[in-house]
């Protein structure tokens, strides 16, 4: 993979890219592994997080759509430019397919741990290592994890250039998002499980000269889908740590809103603590933003000296949650609207109206072809 350095080596103005997650899809809701394949499509929950996502995605207005073939990333492209209704082109590129897991593809996850358990074990703790052969006759051995960054590289080297000065939308999948937002920001593929990216989360990065590569602007950010926090993807266990700016005006209505089970001070100090077996423990984290962005930093694995990648903004927050007392933790999400999540709090019921009425309305004048079928 080249060099972070090298990239837009031509380009003096800013280029600010949205990275999308494809919206719910059956293997999502089956809980199967999906990698590279193209069996899987979008849900009906699926096709309305892309709907809200084109709808949430107009104070963008991105030039271009970029999007992975495969059907599930597909589909999400289509019904976002139809909502966003500018006229942006969009274009397949087969560099942003999903992990290519081809021993797994299909099955559950359940499955998977007990059928590979040693293979898992090495996915979960170092997936940079994990082995497995290619499909098809010649079956050469490749390192899935370490291919998914090459490619991620090469779409930063090779396709964005040609969209210098542009807002770009970028539709892909849960790993490949991570692995795009993990080379653009010099992430090492050994913190692929650091960071996390749900089923329509918005995630922002931009480049320029100004940046020296890439500054990242937010993380699965999912308020648009009236979701208070993103989802758990280690489960509801552990630790779920809330990193409020202090010096914010809503910040103190915020912690009022959260109920937090306990509010600390940073630095964080032994989270192993705040644990409590069986059940999920929410805590708050309220300081200078010189105080918790090193907070940040320790859970994603990025060095302090990478600090000025990551735009903290004083009116946002952000999310880790620390599955168990020895694991690392995963940053769930940088830089959420605060006013954003206190509305999302404080309107419930205009929320539920909200998303009737999307699922009652909206929904019918949406048509996507997949294979000379419709998905309704």
């Amino acid at each position: 993979m080249r060099k972070l350095e090298a990239l837009l080596p031509n380009i003096e103005v800013t280029t600010r890219v949205l990275l999308l997650r494809h919206g719910e899809s059956t293997f999502n809701e089956q809980g199967r592994c999906q990698g590279s394949s193209d069996e899987s499509i979008l849900t009906e929950r699926g096709m309305l997080t892309a709907l809200r996502s084109g709808q949430y995605l107009k104070r963008e207005l991105p030039d271009i759509v970029l999007t992975s073939p495969l059907q599930r990333a597909r589909q999400t492209a289509e019904i976002v430019r139809a909502e966003l209704g500018s006229g942006a082109t969009l274009e397949c590129h087969d560099l942003l397919k999903e992990v290519h897991l081809p021993r797994w593809e299909g099955l559950t996850f359940a499955g998977i741990r007990g059928a590979f358990s040693g293979e898992y074990r090495i996915w979960k703790e170092c997936p940079h290592e994990l082995c497995m052969r290619r499909s098809g006759s010649a079956g050469e051995e490749f390192k899935p994890i370490l291919d998914l960054y090459w490619r991620a590289g090469e779409f930063w080297n090779d396709v964005l250039p040609r969209y210098a000065g542009k807002r770009v939308l970028v539709v892909s999948h849960g790993g490949m998002t991570r692995a795009l937002i993990g080379s653009a920001l010099g992430m090492a593929a050994s913190l692929y499980h650091r960071t996390q990216q749900s089923n329509g989360g918005l995630s922002i990065l931009e480049f320029g000269r100004v940046h020296a590569g890439a500054r990242i602007d937010a993380l699965n950010v999912t308020g648009h889908l009236h979701s208070r926090l993103p989802k758990l993807k280690e489960g509801k266990r552990g630790v779920r740590f809330i990193l409020i700016p202090l010096n914010h005006a809503d910040s103190c209505q915020l912690i009022d809103h959260l109920k937090p089970d306990f509010v600390t001070a940073p630095p964080a100090g032994v989270i192993a603590k705040h644990f409590s077996e069986g059940r999920l423990r929410t805590g708050v984290a309220s300081g200078a933003i010189d105080s918790l962005i090193p907070v940040l930093l320790a859970a994603a694995g990025v060095p302090w000296t990478d600090r000025g990648r990551w735009n903290m903004s004083r009116d946002r927050i952000s999310v880790i949650h620390y599955p168990l007392p020895d694991a690392n933790g995963v940053l769930q999400a940088f830089n959420i609207p605060i006013n954003a999540f206190n509305t999302l709090r404080t309107n419930a019921t205009q929320a539920g109206l909200h998303s009737l009425y999307c699922a009652t309305t909206l929904r019918p004048t949406v048509r996507i072809e997949t294979n000379e079928r419709s998905v309704l």
